[in-house]
This record gives C-alpha cells, structure tokens and sequence, in this order.
C-alpha cells in the first residue's frame, strides 16, 4: 500500500518546526527542504517529470525548470535550493518551512484535479 505523501510531509513540517522552536536552523533547513522534496516526488509520481530519485535537491531543480510550473512556485523551488552562507544563514526574510508548505499546497491542487 503506498504511503501518504502528505502525511509524510507533514511529519517533516513538524520536525522544521520543532527544530526551528528549539534554534536548531539547520535542522529546521533540511527537514523543510525534506518536505518539499516529497511534495515534489510525488508530483514527479504522477507527470514523469524526470526519472525517479531520492535525491529532493535534484528533484527540487529539474522541478523548477518545467514549462507551465508558475512563476511564484519556480521561484519556491528554488529558495529551497538555496546554499547557506559561510554562517549557515540563509537570505534574511527567507523562511524554508512556509515554502514547503505553499509547495505541497500547489502539488495537492494538482492532485486533486480530476
């Protein structure tokens, strides 16, 4: 039986968010992107996009480059691909855990479309 995708991301939402809680921004950064990257697997599931991998950065990329993905979720994709700075700090205002969310919100859209 297949999993639930967003029950999975879910779970990694809430692992960001206790991360983030406890000032653990890393933590928070790979769990958020985590979350995103199941999202985005499982849009990949359903368009064959690119070939199946585990690997969410690469995934998050290819994602990010398809025709008629619209501009405000590119632009998601890609903040959730971003490096960290030599500090570990990402952009100032940049906030991992609501793009996840607003990702996994557009591949639910698009899943629920019969």
């Amino acid at each position: 039986m297949p999993t639930n995708w967003r029950n999975e991301v879910q779970l990694e939402l809430s692992t960001a968010r206790k991360a983030a809680g406890e000032q653990m921004a890393g933590r928070s950064r790979v769990a958020a992107r985590r979350a995103a990257g199941i999202a985005v697997s499982e849009f990949n599931r359903l368009t064959a996009f690119t070939q199946s991998s585990n690997n969410y950065y690469a995934l998050l990329l290819a994602f990010s480059n398809l025709p008629g993905i619209p501009e405000d979720i590119r632009r998601i994709a890609l903040r959730l691909c971003q490096r960290v700075d030599e500090q570990y700090n990402l952009p100032e205002g940049s906030d991992l855990i609501k793009d996840a969310e607003d990702l996994m919100n557009f591949v639910g859209e698009y899943t629920s479309v019969p």
